[in-house]
């Protein structure tokens, strides 16, 4: 199923190519691997380890082939041989069937080294890799662990690096859905762009800081909350003076909670996720909890953003890759 999918997607054209270098402020892979609570220690270990492994050979510019995934796969396991399965494997509760034929190890194979192809946007290059280890599932365990050291090592090879990786990891998709597939490339564009701004804003200018968050030195009003300058918490955009706009009585439950989310600076990152995961348009680009605003208009682009959730269905409300992803 997959590969009759994968070949329908446009993936040349479904994002443009980024700038590179994409730095970062922090390590988005790391922070996401010791998020968890209750993760043990050695899984952990294990994990970090074969991150520690990607690293490197992304840095060598090392050619994606099977060797790779199959050593990634048998760190984080912690078992001494990592074989192509020999059978069908199954997900999503067996709702999902990944058969075995003949050429399956070989076509997964040859899909890995299209990560090569630079006409491809790297982006889009890297949700297909982590798409091709989800649903070839070469192995009888780690497969999606995998499949996020996989994209990874693309991205890392091409120097992008995400900041944020919560939002493509933890979205559930499916092997039959081509225009999923087409929104997890625009994801990863859309977080590798995001993180370079944050990068860029990180390292300009001081701005001066007062009791109730941080300006310019223009003097323009307060616009993020001095909270989320902690690199280690999502950025969530501040917008004082929001829930004036149309009264939180009268917008839905989900328009109350983003504007609960925006005027508040909250960076707990969790319910933000629920609320604004995957909603990515071109002038309001939210991943997970994180926003990314110019730092001009912010209350406008907020208040568009609370019409936007509060009108129905076919009404100017949001409609793709949040809505779209939470029913795959």
């Amino acid at each position: 199923m997959w590969q009759r999918v994968r070949d329908t997607v446009g993936w040349r054209d479904v994002v443009p190519h980024p700038k590179t270098p994409v730095p970062a402020i922090r390590d988005g892979f790391v922070g996401f691997a010791c998020r968890p609570a209750g993760r043990s220690p050695q899984r952990l270990s294990r994990l970090l380890t074969a991150y520690d492994d990607v690293r490197l050979e992304a840095a060598a510019g090392a050619d994606l082939t099977p060797d790779l995934p199959a050593r990634w796969n048998r760190i984080i396991r912690g078992v001494p041989v990592a074989a192509f399965r020999r059978a069908p494997a199954y997900a999503k509760n067996g709702r999902e069937r990944y058969g075995l034929h003949a050429d399956t190890e070989h076509r997964f194979a040859s899909c890995l080294a299209e990560t090569a192809d630079r006409d491809t946007p790297v982006p889009a290059r890297a949700a297909r890799a982590y798409l091709d280890v989800a649903f070839f599932h070469p192995y009888d365990d780690g497969n999606a662990r995998l499949a996020g050291l996989v994209l990874q090592f693309v991205l890392l090879r091409e120097r992008v690096e995400l900041d944020e990786v919560a939002p493509i990891l933890t979205t559930v998709r499916r092997a039959d859905d081509a225009e999923g597939a087409a929104d997890l490339a625009r994801l990863v564009h859309g977080i590798a762009t995001a993180t370079h701004r944050r990068w860029l804003r990180a390292n300009s200018k001081p701005k001066i800081a007062d009791a109730s968050g941080t300006r310019s030195r223009s003097g323009r009003g307060a616009l993020l909350p001095v909270s989320t300058r902690d690199p280690n918490q999502l950025e969530v955009v501040a917008v004082r003076g929001a829930t004036t706009a149309k009264g939180v009585a009268q917008v839905p439950q989900k328009a109350a909670q983003a504007l609960d989310l925006l005027g508040g600076g909250r960076s707990d990152g969790c319910a933000g996720r629920d609320v604004l995961s995957g909603l990515v348009q071109r002038d309001v680009q939210i991943f997970g909890g994180c926003a990314v605003e110019p730092q001009n208009d912010v209350i406008p682009h907020a208040q568009t953003l609370i019409a936007r959730l509060a009108a129905p269905v076919g009404q100017g409300r949001m409609r793709g890759s949040a809505a779209g992803a939470r029913g795959r």
